[in-house]
This record gives C-alpha cells, structure tokens and sequence, in this order.
C-alpha cells in the first residue's frame, strides 16, 4: 500500500458477471451517437457503496475494523444487474449506468449504516446519497447533443438481463493503476451474516 490510498468500500461483480456486462454493452456501442463515451474497462467495474477518499494504511486498517463489524450485523443479498440508466437523469444523461434489482432496499440500508460508522475516521467529504449502480462510462465532451445522444441510444434499448450476485460480504477495495488501466484491489474482504 502507499502512503494514501484511494479507498472505497464496494462489491465487485464476478468474471461471468462482468463477461455478460460487456456483451450487453455492444448493443449500446453500436447505437449512433455514442461515439463521444469513455467506456470502463472491466477491472473498473464495481458496486461503490461507501466511496472513503484517499487514506493512510493505518486508517484502511481501522476502517476495516470498523465495517467487518457493520458487515457481520447485516444479511445476505440477492442482487441483479438488469437494464441501462443514465446520470444524472435518461434525458440527458452524463453518465451510463447498469441498474441494481432485488435487495436494493437492504443494500442501500447497508450503504447507509458502513457510511455512518466510518465517517468519524476518514477526511470530511462531500456527502452523497447513495445510488444502486455499476458506472460503465461517461461522456467524454460535454454537450446536450452528446447527452441528449447518450440518453436517446439507452431509451431505445430493452433492458437487458446480465445476472446476479449473491452478495455474502463487502470488500474494502483500493483503487490501483497500472500500465493496463484503473482497477481494484482487495484490502479485507468484510463477510456478511449467514
């Protein structure tokens, strides 16, 4: 680990997950007027539930500590990724999003209450409510063409079925780069009840 570290407290979808994501993104990359769109790589895919700022390897410990707590108090969760939506709205969205079904309620709940707990121990931030997504891109220039464009291509699709997660813990992920892209790293996997 470095001296600060890009933190985040997520879940990250499974290789077959992730093959499904991108097979149902070629039905968007195909649409025109999506040209303008810096599509996630794979290893950039994650369900961020408490994004943690950048921290020192003593606070990742003691944040992990403190979610390994929160996370053995919550259930086990169902979650499917089905359908495209846009941020910050469909009309004209900046970004491309999957959307969450299932136990959304309870992720969101639990988002809530890991956010609550560790709050006292990382950097002040700005504080957003957490939303049930994976990002998949976002508009490269900024324009209501290429919005409204992005926005018209995901209204015009059927929402697509890429799969489920049974969510059984929460990981503490670091953000890393390489020469291959951004990606994740697993700092402490955070079991839910069983």
């Amino acid at each position: 680990m470095q001296a600060l570290n890009r933190t985040f407290l997520g879940i990250r979808p499974t290789g077959e997950m992730l093959a499904s994501i991108e097979q149902s993104l070629m039905l968007v990359k195909r649409k025109p007027g999506v040209t303008d769109v810096r599509w996630n790589a794979a290893s950039e895919l994650i369900i961020s539930l408490v994004p943690l700022g950048e921290l020192s390897p003593s606070t990742v410990d003691r944040v992990g500590a403190v979610a390994e707590s929160v996370c053995a108090d919550s259930a086990r969760m169902m979650i499917q990724v089905k359908g495209f939506g846009g941020i910050p709205n469909l009309i004209q969205p900046r970004y491309l999003i999957a959307n969450l079904q299932g136990d959304v309620e309870a992720l969101v709940s639990l988002a809530s209450r890991l956010d609550q707990a560790v709050g006292t121990l990382i950097p002040p931030r700005d504080f957003r409510a957490f939303q049930p997504h994976i990002t998949l891109g976002r508009l490269k220039t900024e324009s209501e063409s290429n919005r409204v464009a992005l926005g018209r291509s995901i209204k015009l699709l059927d929402p697509p079925d890429m799969g489920s997660i049974q969510v059984e813990a929460i990981d503490l992920l670091i953000s890393t780069a390489s020469t291959s892209g951004i990606g994740y790293q697993v700092v402490r996997r955070l079991p839910l009840a069983s």
